[in-house]
């Protein structure tokens, strides 16, 4: 088919992106997706958002469509047709489609802006609440219910503070101590966390890892040890697990303090290994919370000790990659990206573990694909999009929703920018509650800035910036 020829979705007559291989628009494939898919699971990826994060169950509102096809006896495009004329009549500026009108009545969208409840009230000559939409709006209310309780978090997380306070200790000059066969019974704690924390909600994690390092303070307060460069690793992980939490929630200082301990425990307990892997967990931080050259300066020194077959020497090169990659640097991306390519084979079965000190091929895919994107690199980018979502389960609601907000910014840059953004708003609706983190909607932001300005009039895309109407566009919940 040549380059000139355009293709329309068979379920809704939109322009195809060049590279769909599909006959329908993403929208029209979710869409069908979620008619056969059960509530709550999926059998299998595909690239519905709400299917993906197995969260979200749809709502058809049957008392819209009974309206539309049995009272009024019209298409979607007519009752739009109507809408929009009722809108001009009532002085709004907005426009109505069929595809707006299926995802109301389909249940996508839950709960119209207050403009078309007006309209529909309007033109059907019924009050707003009798045409069956639910009373829950998927947008501003649940995500003020989150940045509240972030942001009275002086008292939350003050325990973790003294926490920090109390173990810092233990990194000065220690005499050699007697046994304590806890160290055990810590290495197996942590080793379980950092299973954990792969797909549990980070403010239980954050609380979970509070206890864990009081429980290793105790344990340098209560008994002297020898193994100290055994605990001192322990510290190393466990500190490392608690800055990747608090990351995830914005405590972007908080995160950083725990990341710099992480990498002391590990210098003190002089194991290269652990020093490279904390520093290049650590290095992510400013990627989304900072400015990206503290981030190459991170993941350069932790690539400069990580021995060759341990994780850190792929994960420092692929953090260096999308540092600066982000920074614009393609070429210096690119080089980096295919150091950790280089340097993949030589790691075990074990390192490639599914916990947040491994490096499973899936989070391998999903960092290549955001190199790769951030460089222009679009259809490859596509291909590890696609690589990743096919080996993440849908219990993954983390990794999955950046990987969806990352497809939603391709679709924009593939110019099907109406698509891109329902999507995106799709992914902040399917996210379940006790998921929700700041570090998502500063990646759904992202999206919405990719947008070109002489299109953000568009209804998809005024659809997506109210969803993000009540989040802080910047900073940290700090």
């Amino acid at each position: 088919m040549g380059q000139s020829e355009q293709r329309v979705c068979a379920g809704c007559g939109t322009r195809l992106a060049r590279d769909n291989p599909d006959t329908r628009c993403s929208v029209c494939q979710r869409r069908e997706v979620a008619r056969w898919m059960p509530t709550g699971a999926a059998s299998g990826r595909s690239d519905s958002s709400h299917a993906a994060l197995g969260s979200t169950a749809r709502h058809p509102n049957r008392t819209l469509r009974t309206i539309r096809e049995s009272e009024r006896q019209q298409s979607r495009e007519e009752f739009a047709c109507d809408l929009n004329k009722r809108a001009r009549e009532l002085g709004e500026n907005v426009s109505c489609e069929a595809r707006l009108v299926a995802r109301w009545e389909d249940g996508d969208v839950r709960n119209p802006r207050p403009v078309y409840r007006r309209i529909l009230a309007a033109e059907i000559g019924r009050p707003y609440e009798q045409l069956g939409f639910t009373k829950t709006d998927h947008g501003a209310p649940r995500v003020i219910e989150f940045t509240t309780s972030h942001q009275n978090g002086t008292s939350k997380y003050s325990r973790l503070d003294e926490v920090g306070a109390e173990i810092s200790f233990v990194l000065d000059p220690e005499p050699a101590r007697s046994n304590l066969p806890s160290v055990d019974l810590l290495e197996q704690t942590i080793e379980l966390r950092a299973v954990e924390a792969v797909d549990s909600a980070p403010l239980p994690m954050i609380d979970r890892l509070s206890e864990d390092l009081s429980f290793f303070r105790r344990m340098f307060d209560e008994s002297r040890i020898s193994d100290h460069e055994r605990l001192m690793q322990c510290g190393a992980l466990a500190s490392a697990l608690l800055a990747e939490e608090l990351m995830i929630v914005g405590q972007s200082a908080r995160s950083r303090t725990w990341s710099q301990m992480a990498v002391r425990f590990a210098t003190e307990a002089k194991d290269d290994s652990t020093r490279s892997l904390v520093g290049a967990l650590g290095a992510r931080r400013p990627l989304y919370f900072g400015d990206v050259s503290e981030t190459l300066t991170l993941a350069r020194g932790a690539g400069a000790v990580a021995p060759r077959g341990q994780v850190s020497s792929v994960l420092a090169p692929l953090v260096e990659a999308l540092a600066a990659a982000q920074a614009g640097d393609s070429e210096a991306g690119m080089c980096a990206l295919s150091e950790a390519r280089d340097n993949l084979d030589s790691l075990s079965d074990q390192q490639q573990r599914n916990d947040v000190f491994g490096l499973p091929p899936r989070r391998f895919f999903f960092y290549e694909s955001r190199v790769l994107l951030d460089v222009g690199k679009l259809d490859s980018a596509w291909r590890s999009q696609d690589e990743a979502l096919d080996l993440y389960p849908n219990s993954t609601a983390g990794d999955v929703a950046m990987l969806q907000l990352d497809r939603a910014r391709l679709l924009i840059k593939k110019n099907n920018i109406e698509d891109g953004c329902l999507h995106a708003a799709d992914v902040l609706v399917a996210i379940p509650d006790e998921q929700r983190a700041k570090i998502f909607y500063n990646r759904a932001w992202k999206v919405y800035a990719s947008v070109p300005r002489a299109s953000r009039s568009l209804p998809e895309v005024t659809e997506l910036r109210e969803v993000l109407a009540a989040l802080p566009r910047t900073g940290t919940t700090d």
